[in-house]
């Protein structure tokens, strides 16, 4: 929970405008002890006094990298969390700031995408805020203006139905990811 908690604050600073990235960080470590989560974070020194000190975090200063990038590794599966600015197609059709969901499952002679969905947000010209949520492997994509918490978890929950997924499942993995995407785009 309190690294869940880094994170939050880590990507709240990175959205203010007080935390540059002129200055790029150096390498802090590049393994996790047990290989279950590395997180990778690129930015300004600003941002180290808010994560954990843990040899699962490694801190980069790279500016093709995600703004920040959560990588999870149960087995059979990569999960990755990330934070990036750049260009999202389907219904979005624009550079913007968006978190990225991918899951992986790897085997030992294969590997296969099963869901990369994204979530972004933007001001259209009439000071509305719109998000839209993008899963990029099948090309479903669904936006809103002034969107509710409501809109944001029911367009995960189709995402993921779109992809195979179960109700049950659906609705579980909604609800965990639409507090993150809600909170670290601020919708």
């Amino acid at each position: 929970m309190f690294r869940l908690g880094c994170a939050i604050v880590a990507l709240a600073c990175l959205m203010l405008t007080g935390c540059s990235q002129e200055e790029p960080i150096t390498q802090v470590d590049n393994q996790s002890a047990n290989n279950q989560m590395i997180a990778l974070v690129a930015g300004s020194p600003e941002i180290t006094k808010y994560l954990p000190k843990s040899p699962e975090i490694l801190v980069m200063g790279d500016n093709k990298a995600p703004i920040a990038e959560w990588i999870i590794r149960p087995s059979g599966y990569v999960i990755r969390l990330s934070l990036e600015r750049g260009y999202l197609g389907g219904c979005i059709n624009r550079n913007v700031l968006h978190l990225g969901v991918l899951v992986r499952r790897v085997t030992p002679i294969s590997s296969w995408e099963m869901f990369n969905g994204h979530v972004a947000a933007w001001s259209n010209g009439w000071w509305q805020k719109c998000a839209a949520i993008y899963e990029s492997r099948t090309g479903w994509c669904k936006a809103w203006c002034n969107p509710t918490f409501r809109d944001i978890q029911g367009g995960w929950y189709d995402a993921f139905i779109t992809v195979g997924a179960s109700a049950a499942v659906a609705w579980w993995l909604a609800t965990i990811i639409t507090p993150v995407s809600v909170g670290a785009l601020a919708i």
